[in-house]
């Protein structure tokens, strides 16, 4: 059984492996990261949607709410992400 601390780390008893993090929980911490540093969404059509602010996302119960940067919005279901891309840091 994972347990949840305070900080941003999970705890794991010895005998269990790590519980991947879901497509949600990674955009969550994602969208919530100071300094906030974009990301893209893939989806299982191959759309690619790049979040590049963090007031450029709405998260609801079943979808997320991407506010697109020449205007307008997309609406994703989450059972349709295949990927988060974070780009790598510069070196």
């Amino acid at each position: 059984m994972a347990i949840h601390d305070e900080g941003d780390s999970w705890k794991h008893r010895d005998d269990e492996a790590p519980r991947p993090r879901s497509f949600e929980e990674q955009i969550q911490e994602l969208s919530r990261a100071r300094p906030f540093e974009p990301f893209t969404i893939v989806m299982s059509s191959g759309d690619r949607l790049h979040v590049t602010s963090e007031f450029a996302l709405a998260l609801g119960p079943v979808t997320f709410t991407v506010y697109l940067p020449g205007g307008g919005t997309a609406r994703l279901r989450k059972k349709e992400i295949v990927v988060v891309e974070i780009p790598e840091p510069a070196a």
